[in-house]
Order: C-alpha cells, then sequence, then structure tokens
C-alpha cells in the first residue's frame, strides 16, 4: 500500500510538471511558429509593393529611397536597413492563366522554369506553403501575382528548437522522476505513519477485545449450567459471537495490508477449490429455497490456497444474504484473456452502473443496510485486500436494477 502511495504521488506530481512543461514550450512553440509565418507574411507584402522598384533594378540604398509602407503592418520591422534584400524570394506574374513574367533575379536555387510551374501549382490558393517556400497569390482582375520567399534558414532555427525543447524536457521529466522519487517518501511519511498507527490500534484493540469476549462468553455459559438456557443469555452468545467475528475480520485486514506479510504462492487448481465451497452451500440454497447455479471452466492460477478459499466464501456469503427472496445466485469460472471469478446475485432493487464502493470497509449498499441481516461491511474489504495480494484487480457493478456482480479477473 505504501509503494502504492509513492507511485501515486510521483504520477501526480510528473503529470502536473508535464502539463505546466507543455503549457509553456507549446505556447512558446507555436508563437515562434506564428512569428515566422506572421514575418514572412509581411516580407512578401513589401515584396510585393515594391515590385515595380526591384523589376527596374533600382536599389534603394543608392537612390536614398525607403521600401513603401502603404497598407503595411506599422509594427512590422523590415529587417533593418537591408529591407527586402536580405530575403531571398522569387515573383511569378500570370495573365489568363499563363505565366507571363518571371523574376527570379533575388534567388539562386530556382530558374524561370521551376518558378512558372510551381506558380501554377498554387494559382488556386490565397497563401501557404510549398515545400521551403511561403508564398501569397495577390489577384489583380485580369492578372496575378505570386511572390515566394524562402523560409528555410527560419524553419530550420525553429525545428532545432522543437528538437532540443523536447531532448531538454525528457531530460528534465527524467531527472524531476528520480528527484520525486526520493523526496515521496519525505512527503507520504505523516500518511504512512497515521496508517500504521491505526493498523497497530487495529491490531491492539482488537487483541484486548477477545479477552472480555472470551470472559462474557465463559460467564453466560456458567449462568446457563445455573439456570438453564433462556432469551438472554442467548442474546448475549449470538452478540459475542458477531463481536468475535468482527475483531477476527479487522485482524484478517490489518494483517493483509501489512506491507512485509508475506503470502505464500503456488499452482492452485482454482475449479477444484471453488467446487468444494460450492458444495456448502448447495443445503442453504435448497434451505433459502434459492436458485444456485455454478458454471467452472477448467482453471488454475498461483495463489495462497487459505485466501483463494476465504475469498470465495466471503462472495457467496454476501450473495445468499442479500439476494432476495426465492432468488438466485450463480458463480462462474471462466478462461479468456484473463482468469476470471464471477458471482451475481439477484436483488429486489439496485442502481445501475459501478457499486465499488461495496469494497470500502464498514460499507453496504442503501438496501443491503438491514440490520437482521447482520455483517459489518468489512468482508468485501477483506476480499478487495485478498485479490490486491494475488495481483488481480476487482469490481462490483449491476447491468440492471436487478442484478448484482462481483467480477475479479486475476
Amino acid at each position: 500500500m505504501i509503494k502504492k502511495l509513492q507511485r501515486r504521488f510521483i504520477v501526480i506530481a510528473l503529470v502536473s510538471v508535464s502539463v505546466v512543461f507543455v503549457t509553456i514550450m507549446g505556447t512558446l512553440l507555436v508563437s515562434n511558429y506564428l512569428n515566422i509565418v506572421e514575418k514572412a507574411s509581411n516580407s512578401i507584402d513589401l515584396i510585393y509593393v515594391s515590385a515595380d522598384q526591384l523589376e527596374a533594378g533600382l536599389s534603394y540604398r543608392d537612390s536614398g529611397k525607403k521600401p513603401p509602407t502603404d497598407g503595411l503592418d506599422v509594427n512590422y520591422d523590415f529587417r533593418g536597413p537591408e529591407g527586402i534584400f536580405s530575403s531571398r524570394f522569387f515573383i511569378v506574374k500570370l495573365t489568363d492563366g499563363t505565366v507571363s513574367e518571371v523574376n527570379v533575379d533575388n534567388i539562386s536555387a530556382i530558374d524561370q522554369t521551376s518558378a512558372g510551374e510551381m506558380a501554377l501549382e498554387v494559382i488556386a490558393n490565397e497563401d501557404g506553403v510549398y515545400e521551403n517556400y511561403r508564398y501569397k497569390v495577390f489577384d489583380e482582375g485580369s492578372s496575378q501575382t505570386v511572390v515566394f520567399i524562402d523560409t528555410y534558414m527560419e524553419m530550420q532555427s525553429f525545428y532545432e528548437f522543437l528538437s532540443n525543447t523536447a531532448i531538454m524536457g525528457g531530460f528534465g521529466l527524467g531527472m524531476f522522476i528520480l528527484v520525486a522519487w526520493f523526496l515521496s517518501k519525505m512527503a507520504i511519511r505523516p500518511l504512512v505513519e497515521s496508517i500504521e498507527k491505526q493498523k497497530q490500534f487495529i491490531t491492539n484493540a482488537s487483541h484486548e477485545l477477545k479477552t472480555p469476549l472470551t470472559v462474557i462468553s465463559a460467564n453466560n455459559e456458567m449462568i446457563e449450567l445455573d439456570y438453564g438456557p433462556n432469551n438472554w443469555s442467548q442474546g448475549i452468545e449470538r452478540q459475542v459471537g458477531k463481536m468475535n467475528k468482527l475483531t477476527n475480520s479487522l485482524v484478517t485486514l490489518a494483517r493483509l495490508d501489512e506491507q512485509d506479510y508475506h503470502v505464500e504462492l503456488k499452482e492452485i487448481d482454482l475449479s477444484g477449490l471453488v467446487k468444494e465451497v460450492v458444495d456448502d452451500y448447495r443445503d442453504l440454497a435448497l434451505v433459502e429455497n434459492k436458485v444456485f447455479e455454478c458454471e467452472l471452466e477448467p482453471l488454475s492460477l498461483k495463489g495462497n490456497e487459505e485466501l483463494l478459499r476465504q475469498l470465495v466464501s466471503i462472495l457467496l456469503d454476501n450473495a445468499f444474504k442479500y439476494s432476495n427472496n426465492k432468488g438466485w445466485i450463480k458463480i462462474r469460472l471462466k478462461v479468456g484473456k484473463k482468469k476470471t471469478l464471477i458471482v451475481e446475485n439477484s436483488v429486489e432493487e439496485i442502481i445501475s452502473g459501478s457499486h465499488d464502493e461495496v469494497f470500502e470497509r464498514f460499507t453496504r449498499l442503501e438496501q443491503s443496510r438491514n440490520s437482521s441481516l447482520g455483517g459489518y461491511g468489512v468482508g468485501l474489504a477483506i476480499a478487495k485486500s485478498i485479490v490486491g495480494r494475488h495481483h488481480g484487480k476487482i469490481k462490483a457493478y449491476s447491468e440492471d436494477n436487478n442484478t448484482f456482480t462481483i467480477r475479479i479477473d486475476f
């Protein structure tokens, strides 16, 4: 249980840190990418409005002019004094769907033929990405101008940042797991101490109760020898029996929850074991006028015979106790992807869905809280601990409003 708490602490901490890390780094990555897209888009707009001067071979630096900025983002930094000449780009003009002009003076990797073919492929879109180039299509009525700009270096920087982020993030999370593993013991120590004290209290209290219960039972027997049995003495004996059963159950629970409690496991014929327990309940089914069905497939597993026998008895006790009058109980063993034990019983009425709360100590369903039925809601808690000791999973549920099912997967 302590290791489970430690793992849960680490998982919760790791998930929390991961969410924060992914949120921060994801925001940075998205912001970085959008910044690349925005700069490329503004550069394309600048190139488009400067196209006439570019074709005339004019130099902004030599002429003392600045690139026109009408209609452009006033907050955009046009790459310093070099302006658009720090970019690699090309321009293609199409008239009536055919290439009419091509300007590849500012790029060396693309020739005129390739530029024209690229423009024809993207002409149906407003903007986008073609290989390493971002582009925009400017509609001019009977003609269109397509401006491509090289974003290879920017995207390489983005991918390197993404790669480094993933590597450093993985390394950081690995380091966090190691640190969290060492610190988790310190973090859960107060809870562990509280649990250990609770277990010790239950064990001590159970042992302390046994002596007065034994004395009460012995005195009650002596009274019956002198005055004979009567309703009062028999009532005392019944209550002593119930208290003895409760204290034994609490000791069993405390023992099963102990981390250093060793359970010897060996290969068990589970189907044969279940059949032996089932045979003890057939007479009870006849007495209570209930239908008792048993479907057992041959099944063996590695487990503890004493605990598994106790598990089956608890499940059948529960099914007989809380099944409705003249109802039915069914126990099944089946082998599929997992080895499964299922115990079902009919009930008068129950809310459909999961009912795993019945495995908590001193918890019973509302419809089963009848004092005449006996029990303290401890049996299924013991069943859950036994299943846990066998590395299985147990769940309780109702598929309809008249059936209660407990399923165990080993």
